[in-house]
């Protein structure tokens, strides 16, 4: 994104910004998008480990973008996303916000352009060997079926689970479909494989992930969707310090 240079004059001698001097300032502020940012992207945690071949590797990594608010003040705590299974990070970055299921309304948030317009800063990551979290053999990986999404997000089963209207569904069409709709080949297409061990994916997670708190050095808040709930849970058992809050979004549990 290219923001606008902001230039403004310091007091006379101690280099302090003079908001008096720069009587523009706020004008040129107003015109910054309430959700702009700057990025950085790392890795972190990850061990060295023997690749069957006499070779080390590092295996358990975890991808990490780091995104803060151009606007200021900060927020006091940092939300950290954790994606669901099969999913990555990504999905924060175009996952609506808001309740309005036309996906053409230019009033349609993702989760991180939420959050940013609120001053939060966000970290969103790739679960271990998922997306840009490498894996390497003979991690074994097993993938999400087509009809996984529609069944456990899709009208029908939220009506058994929860006490819920007819009508609901989490799915932008109406009436929510399968295979061929827009919003379900969309979800297909940006499936990842994942570990088929899930006791040693949400182990693994855990450690990396309590790298990451410990890189952030101060209380975060954890916002996970479906079974990356298992990941948050275990990371606050871990980093208890170092969690403020869980915000659990459809959530699935115990984790292993």
């Amino acid at each position: 994104m290219n923001l606008p240079i902001i230039r403004c004059c310091t007091g006379p001698s101690d280099g302090v910004f003079n908001h008096h001097a720069c009587q523009n300032h706020q004008l040129v502020m107003d015109s910054i998008p309430a959700d702009a940012h700057t990025r950085e992207v790392f890795y972190v945690g990850g061990e060295y480990v023997d690749d069957g071949t006499g070779n080390e590797t590092v295996y358990g990594q975890v991808y990490v973008e780091h995104l803060v608010p151009v606007r200021k003040p900060l927020q006091k705590y940092p939300i950290i996303f954790i994606p669901g299974s099969s999913r990555t990070g990504i999905d924060f970055l175009t996952t609506p916000a808001n309740n309005d299921n036309n996906t053409n309304s230019p009033t349609q948030q993702s989760w991180s352009s939420h959050f940013l317009s609120l001053s939060h800063e966000l970290y969103l990551i790739d679960p271990p060997f998922r997306g840009r979290s490498p894996w390497h053999p003979p991690t074994h990986l097993s993938s999400s079926s087509s009809s996984s999404p529609y069944l456990t997000f899709g009208a029908a089963p939220l009506q058994k689970a929860w006490a819920t209207p007819p009508s609901s569904t989490q799915w932008p069409d109406s009436p929510p479909a399968g295979k061929g709709s827009p919003a379900f080949d969309h979800v297909m297409r940006s499936t990842h494989p994942q570990l088929a061990n899930l006791a040693e994916e949400q182990s693994v997670a855990q450690k990396s992930l309590a790298a990451l708190l410990d890189k952030i050095g101060k209380p975060a808040i954890l916002l996970a969707h479906s079974m990356g709930c298992k990941i948050a849970w275990l990371l606050a058992d871990a980093r208890p310090g170092l969690v403020k809050a869980i915000v659990a979004v459809e959530p699935a549990g115990p984790a292993f």
